[in-house]
């Protein structure tokens, strides 16, 4: 009898001590190879952390955030746990280095098709002062007048200005941007709107001009086998038909 009762406190115990369950895509995505630092917090999309993780590995231009191109890192501290080792890329040095992670198809544009907003096709590790920026801004070719010390990312102020990337994410943005007009008939519908068919012109120039490399197709395979989808502006890409 006692050794029942001894057994069943232990089950209850081991019981109330496991982590809460993680959603099954984020199963999925604890099989990556790498030594994984980060929590989920209830929140599957931090799992898109672990990728560039894996990433790492192989990699040694992975780990970086898109619109200034700093290497991030995982090391909690006050403010985040996810930021870039020091600012000196920037003038001003009251800037936050914490990282977020980006919506290149802003949220706003198409929040009423649910289930999206998680889509990680359409996010992206930036920098949280210039994710805040943007906001919700179109991107554009040119060049704003508010920089980012000297991040090659600029933007314009107010609300209906726009957002200027670097050449070397244009790509990267663009195949985003129209697998995401492709899938939410809200984003593409507001998007000629309010920009007309040049702006999609823009992205099919930027895809053209600047396709994708190594680790951009090799994030399109490890997204596809935890989300089960994929993105075909780079998937059928042929820079990607060998990567494995």
């Amino acid at each position: 009898m006692i050794r029942l009762i001894l057994l069943f406190a232990f089950t209850a115990f081991s019981w109330a001590v496991q982590p809460a369950r993680e959603t099954p895509a984020c199963k999925k995505c604890n099989k990556t190879s790498a030594t994984v630092h980060f929590d989920d917090n209830g929140d599957c999309r931090m799992c898109l952390y672990k990728i560039y993780d894996e990433l790492g590995e192989k990699f040694s231009t992975a780990n970086q955030e898109l619109y200034c191109g700093n290497r991030f890192y995982y090391g909690p501290n006050a403010k985040c746990n996810i930021h870039i080792l020091g600012i000196a890329d920037f003038s001003d040095s009251t800037l936050s280095d914490c990282v977020s992670l980006e919506h290149v198809a802003p949220k706003s544009h198409f929040n009423q098709d649910k289930g999206l907003s998680n889509d990680f096709h359409n996010l992206f590790p930036a920098l949280l002062f210039v994710n805040t920026a943007r906001k919700d801004k179109f991107f554009a070719e040119g060049h704003g007048k508010v920089l980012f010390g000297k991040c090659k990312s600029s933007i314009d102020k107010g609300d209906y200005g726009k957002m200027y990337p670097r050449d070397e994410i244009k790509g990267v943005i663009a195949r985003a941007y129209l697998y995401m007009m492709d899938v939410s008939a809200v984003l593409k519908t507001r998007t000629f709107s309010e920009m007309g068919d040049g702006f999609e012109m823009m992205l099919k120039g930027w895809n053209d001009s600047y396709p994708p490399d190594a680790v951009e197709c090799k994030r399109e395979k490890l997204i596809y086998e935890i989300q089960g989808n994929h993105n075909p502006y780079i998937s059928n890409h042929p820079n990607c038909k060998f990567i494995k």
